[in-house]
């Protein structure tokens, strides 16, 4: 059995207005967490009247990040990279300078050659920083292209599971179990989401008992750690 990560992964010049001249200082800044639904727009309107006032900018960085806007965070991030490193260098966002550069980069790639290879790695990528959002969209991209594929199908079904779409992703295990009904996962998942998210404890019993056994069976295909850690968190679930 195939083991399935568990998704827990500049050239300077003279900027015109940063720092001492953005209309960001803490003062105006605070401003905004008045209105918190209208922070983000507020800022983007400072960054087109002005696009060198990095401290907006990196202000804006921020909320897309809390947001779940990962992307949008990274690439602007970048940009004022590019514009300027030494400045990016003087705070604290960066540290994560070299993720927001590769995965920049992966999502250039994948659009590039559009293969499912690249969707899943920016896909695995995002679910490990558990933007499962964005982490869903580059499976579907990935299964559009390759529908046979059954990691990205179960990596898709726990992001829908983790977004709140629990039919769907109980829809995307079906689908796999239909055509391999012993798919450890796909049993596995669909036990949990019925217990937790559905509700229905004596129909997630079946899938949770049929996953113990098929984990039994595949002791040998697994790390000890990763088989200890199913075997003892079925039993559990069983034991209910």
């Amino acid at each position: 059995m195939k083991k399935i990560a568990l998704l827990l992964l500049g050239i300077s010049f003279c900027v015109v207005s940063y720092a001492k001249d953005s209309s960001c200082t803490d003062d105006g800044y605070l401003s905004f967490q008045d209105k918190k639904n209208q922070s983000v727009e507020s800022l983007e309107k400072i960054l087109k009247k002005d696009p060198n006032d990095l401290e907006c900018a990196v202000g804006l960085v921020n909320m897309y990040l809390k947001k779940g806007d990962v992307s949008k965070g990274f690439k602007l991030l970048m940009e004022i990279y590019k514009k300027n490193p030494e400045f990016i260098k003087s705070k604290k966002i960066s540290k994560i300078v070299h993720v927001a550069q590769y995965i920049t980069e992966l999502e250039k790639k994948a659009k590039e050659e559009n293969k499912p290879k690249y969707w899943n790695m920016l896909g695995t990528n995002y679910y490990k920083m558990g933007v499962f959002k964005e982490a869903a969209e580059c499976y579907k991209k990935s299964l559009k292209l390759d529908p046979t594929q059954i990691e990205p199908k179960l990596n898709l079904s726990i992001c829908l599971s983790r977004t709140g779409q629990k039919y769907r992703a109980l829809e995307n295990l079906m689908e796999i179990l239909k055509k391999d009904k012993d798919n450890f996962y796909a049993n596995y998942y669909v036990g949990k989401i019925l217990k937790y998210q559905i509700g229905d404890k004596q129909k997630a019993k079946t899938y949770l008992e049929k996953a113990l056994k098929l984990c039994k069976q595949n002791k040998k295909n697994l790390e000890k750690e990763l088989y200890d850690m199913y075997i003892k968190d079925l039993t559990n679930e069983l034991r209910d």
